[in-house]
């Protein structure tokens, strides 16, 4: 049988509301538990703790929810996938389901009853869809002659009924609301269904085949939960030479699905164009041609604000698999602009890299196979931002020309703090940053917890270990930490663990006097979708919190050019260039008779979606577009064009925040570390002589 989730690397579970109970499950399928947010731990796959549990044993994954009431329900899949354990306890007991069907994998939890799992099943090739009811004590087969990328999942909307399933089978959508005793098949046209994906509150995506052949592929939007769809207009561009080979939703932020639609790959690197929709997600229109695929984030806790790598192209095809450039917008897309490198560097010399001599900051994104730290922020760390890179004409992978940078104001300014590649934790709402290196072994730490203007190192112990990740809480709001890696001794790999508290380095909660109000209009001049936001920071070196909200007040502007993006079938050539149009929509005016190349017209503008510009206020304009005196040959219509049956992939915000979120806490100095430890750190597994601060775990 193949494995559909093979046990390699060790992972780190936060399972409350709290984040007090956390669960590690090491390389060889051990579990640890702990109940004080990583200050203490025991080793849970013990037949006293799980029954039956088999010294050969180990656990393949860990699934968990929490519900209103406090319960926390854990499901524990055996690395043979056909034994299972479940606690409602958050791990206090555990019990033994000796039912649960062979080869199971994949468990979904009920969004609103936790004792309701989802389970698929191979059997000898053919994939089976299972409920799992009573905490996993009774099962039920659902659905057989599934294929291994039939997708299944619990309704999340509200209108629904909380038991609705929805299920690809024979390239149908189907639904049911009593466990497929009866089903019904959601038509979209007859149209072959490919793949889909569902969003809170009520958002509904569909990708589907167009034609026969499954040549062209169309994308179906539903606004209430699935109640009615409707075929989304994605503009085609004037680039015969190159072919569409899928489309992915690639985000949904600012009231947008932000969709990714491959354009071809120079070796491993791929690019396409990255489209946003309008409010009413009913068609596309193209922010960002031959963007780097993988590599397009939300600044996630500022509106509006993006940062992407583009492909440097020549003749519309990019110049080489090195040639990007990294770009930021502060309008939803509506430009992109280089990003200003910083006046100096760490060693406090001239970078001398201006943007009027073609030298720009850029920096690395999710698809950059050789570097961890990709652009990073997190949504209640008001304009912070840290991502590794390097300043010059292009971005530069050579591990010795990068470099870590870090924006406090929005990316409108950048510092480089770290010759070489760190990898950063932000915390308790951006008063703590820590970075530690990203490669090789070390055994020190740097931070900061007054917003860079001080970096300090912490000699956290005296052995060298690799790190490997460094993780707090969901939610960023703590101050603890865990931080884990490795190291051989005697031949053998060990696991080391940290928890590490600034509870002492900050035990001051910031006061309705440690505040005062920044806004990205003061620091680039321009109001950020039509309006100039003022967000409480605080100005001192105080803790925010863990009940911190971010707050903010805005007023409106005037309308100028940055309020207003490419509309339908019309798009930019390069950067600041204006809005032109290349395919074919009606009511454009007929060309003067003395056009040579362009004439301008009152359309291919309109206002971004969610931009709060006031039109009637004094210097408000709207700018015109361009139209080729010769029509662009093709028509506005849907994606066409080669499309692969990849399925879509959806990456939301909110997971990527997750996915990336690393943190550590340390004290400024060693003896502080030391001393201010809260609980004294203890081994990760049986009780050995290791000496206190540090805790190990043999992998096998």
């Amino acid at each position: 049988m193949d494995v559909p989730m093979p046990i390699d690397d060790y992972q780190i579970y936060y399972v409350s509301n709290n984040h007090q109970v956390i669960f590690i499950r090491t390389i060889d399928g051990h579990i640890y538990r702990s109940g004080d947010e990583g200050a203490t731990w025991e080793k849970q796959t013990d037949p006293s703790k799980m029954p039956n549990f088999k010294a050969t044993s180990g656990i393949s994954s860990i699934s968990h929810t929490q519900v209103k009431d406090g319960t926390i329900v854990l499901y524990f899949l055996g690395s043979d996938y056909s034994t299972l354990w479940v606690s409602v306890d958050a791990g206090l007991s555990y019990t033994y389901c000796d039912n649960l069907p062979s080869f199971s994998y994949g468990f979904q939890m009920h969004p609103m009853y936790p004792g309701f799992v989802l389970s698929k099943r191979s059997n000898n090739g053919n994939i089976e869809l299972w409920v799992g009811k009573d905490n996993g004590k009774e099962w039920d087969r659902l659905l057989d002659g599934l294929t291994q990328n039939s997708q299944s999942y619990w309704s999340i909307f509200p209108t629904t009924d909380p038991n609705r399933i929805y299920v690809t089978k024979n390239e149908q959508l189907l639904y049911s609301d009593d466990f497929f005793v009866t089903s019904h098949v959601i038509p979209l046209d007859g149209k072959r269904v490919l793949a889909f994906a569902i969003f809170e509150p009520n958002k509904f995506v569909v990708k589907t085949c167009a034609d026969v052949q499954c040549i062209d592929k169309e994308l179906y939007i539903s606004e209430d939960g699935g109640k009615e769809f409707t075929l989304a207009e994605i503009p085609e561009r004037d680039i015969a030479s190159e072919r569409e080979n899928d489309f992915l939703v690639w985000e949904l932020s600012d009231s947008a699905i932000w969709l990714y639609v491959d354009r071809g790959c120079v070796a491993s690197n791929c690019w396409g164009d990255m489209f946003h929709s309008n409010s009413a997600d009913t068609d596309f229109t193209l922010s960002l041609p031959y963007t780097k695929r993988g590599e397009f984030t939300k600044y996630n806790s500022v509106d509006g604000i993006y940062l992407a790598n583009q492909y440097i192209t020549k003749s519309s095809v990019p110049e080489s698999a090195e040639a990007v450039r990294s770009l930021i917008t502060f309008n939803k897309g509506g430009d992109w602009n280089l990003l200003r490198a910083p006046e100096f560097d760490a060693n406090g010399q001239p970078t001398n890299c201006h943007l009027e001599n073609g030298c720009s900051l850029h920096v690395h994104g999710w698809g950059t196979s050789s570097s961890f730290t990709y652009f990073y922020s997190v949504p209640n760390a008001v304009g912070l931002m840290v991502a590794s890179g390097n300043i010059g004409t292009a971005l530069d992978n050579k591990k010795d020309k990068i470099a870590t940078y870090i924006s406090f104001n929005g990316g409108v300014k950048w510092t480089e703090v770290k010759k070489k590649e760190y990898v950063p934790e932000i915390a308790d709402s951006g008063a703590i940053i820590v970075m530690v290196v990203e490669s090789g072994e070390t055994n020190e730490i740097s931070y900061t917890i007054d917003n860079g203007n001080e970096w300090r190192s912490c000699i956290f112990t005296e052995k060298y270990i690799d790190i490997s990740n460094i993780r707090t809480a969901p939610g960023w709001t703590s101050r603890k930490f865990l931080m884990y890696g490795q190291r051989t001794v005697n031949g053998a790999i060990q696991v080391v663990i940290y928890q590490i508290s600034f509870d002492e380095e900050l035990p001051r909660i910031c006061s309705k006097a440690d505040f005062t109000t920044w806004s990205p209009t003061t620091e680039h001049g321009n109001c950020v979708l039509g309006k100039a936001t003022y967000y409480n920071v605080r100005n001192q070196t105080c803790s925010y919190g863990t009940d911190y909200k971010p707050t903010s007040t805005f007023e409106k502007c005037a309308c100028t050019e940055e309020d207003y993006e490419c509309d339908y079938c019309f798009s930019r050539s390069d950067l600041n260039s204006r809005c032109t149009m290349e395919c074919r929509v009606s009511g454009i005016p007929a060309p003067p008779s003395n056009c040579t190349d362009f004439y301008e017209v009152d359309m291919g503008y309109r206002k971004v979606d969610g931009d709060l510009c006031d039109f009637t206020m004094k210097g408000s304009v709207k700018p015109k577009g361009l139209v080729p005196c010769v029509t662009p040959s093709p028509p506005h219509s849907r994606l066409t064009g080669g499309l692969g049956a990849i399925p879509i992939i959806i990456i939301v915000s909110v997971i990527l925040a997750i996915v990336v979120g690393i943190a550590i806490y340390v004290y400024k100095n060693n003896d502080g570390l030391r001393q201010y430890m809260t609980l004294p750190f203890q081994q990760v597994g049986e009780q050995t002589n290791f000496e206190q601060g540090e805790s190990l775990v043999e992998e096998k």
